[in-house]
């Protein structure tokens, strides 16, 4: 991710908010603030990639070396489903923060939308 991220990391906003652990309306809506305009369609380009194909491949891949473990050391397989739920939770994540970049600058993310996407970004991790 951090070769997706170079372009947006030069702008010196720090991290992408799909790194953050949570976060509030006032530093999500801030991150777009200070990012701009081409910030935000740089952080467009970075989300689309980390939709497809980089989530998908994340969760095919941990999925099945969780059950490659759950068999061998006779834990149930189903355990890898929670990678499914990360992935949920991902796309919940990147669709919050993608809305705010296409409202930017016009407008700001509402604040129970952010949480929605606060909360996802913490059950992701």
């Amino acid at each position: 991710m951090a070769a997706k991220t170079a372009p947006l990391d030069a702008l010196g906003a720090g991290l992408c908010p799909d790194l953050w652990f949570g976060y509030t309306p006032e530093r999500l809506n801030g991150w777009y603030g200070e990012i701009g305009e081409d910030g935000c369609t740089m952080y467009q380009k970075v989300a689309h990639w980390d939709l497809f194909p980089y989530m998908f491949s994340y969760t095919i891949l941990l999925g099945s070396i969780l059950v490659r473990v759950a068999r061998s050391t006779k834990c149930p397989q189903a355990i890898a489903h929670v990678m499914s739920a990360t992935l949920i939770m991902d796309i919940i994540e990147s669709n919050v923060q993608l809305r705010g970049c296409k409202i930017y600058p016009n407008g700001r993310l509402d604040d129970r939308l952010v949480a929605i996407g606060s909360a996802a970004n913490r059950m992701k991790w």
